[in-house]
């Protein structure tokens, strides 16, 4: 009896589990046309729903600290370490293949294919960036796109992660 009443109990989580499923991709994210704050206020001003997924994927990825640009100051550079060769090997050994490539359109598979030739160049790319204190300004452009979790209220940011989107350019910088 207890054999079978178990079989049973499986059975229904099974369909309970079917029914989430099928309930979730049925949800139309281009319908969710309002998002809430950090307050749980419903925003409905596509303004303010810009605002507010820009703070939030801000505090995600930064915290709530100060930038970087405000305690990386000129008194403080030259406590910044050159980036070793070994860092950047073990940084390209950890990296995922088969992802979407950045604006230089280059796949981390073809910097592995490369080895040490790579690993000497963007080691010097790296420091130049920390010694010049600038970055490249196509690095920056990017387009942040929100990816519901498919759990949780679907207004709420925290239940989205963000995928970032580089903008494809030529070699002159233009946008296609």
């Amino acid at each position: 009896m207890t054999f079978i009443k178990g079989r049973v109990q499986r059975k229904e989580k099974d369909i309970y589990r079917m029914a989430r499923f099928r309930e979730r991709k049925t949800r139309d994210l281009n319908l969710v046309k309002c998002i809430k704050d950090a307050r749980d206020q419903l925003l409905m001003k596509e303004e303010d729903i810009k605002l507010r997924w820009r703070e939030y994927f801000d505090n995600l990825f930064n915290g709530e600290s100060e930038s970087l640009d405000d305690s990386f100051d000129d008194a403080n550079r030259h406590f910044v370490r050159r980036i070793q060769e070994t860092e950047v090997r073990e940084a390209i050994k950890r990296m995922k293949g088969g992802k979407a490539v950045g604006p230089d359109a280059i796949p981390i598979e073809m910097w592995r294919c490369l080895g040490d030739i790579a690993i000497v160049w963007l080691t010097k790319l790296f420091n130049q960036i920390l010694r010049s204190n600038k970055m490249p300004e196509e690095w920056r452009r990017s387009t942040l796109v929100p990816i519901y979790k498919n759990k949780g209220d679907i207004q709420s940011c925290t239940n989205y992660e963000g995928s970032r989107y580089d903008e494809p350019h030529d070699e002159a910088g233009r946008e296609f």
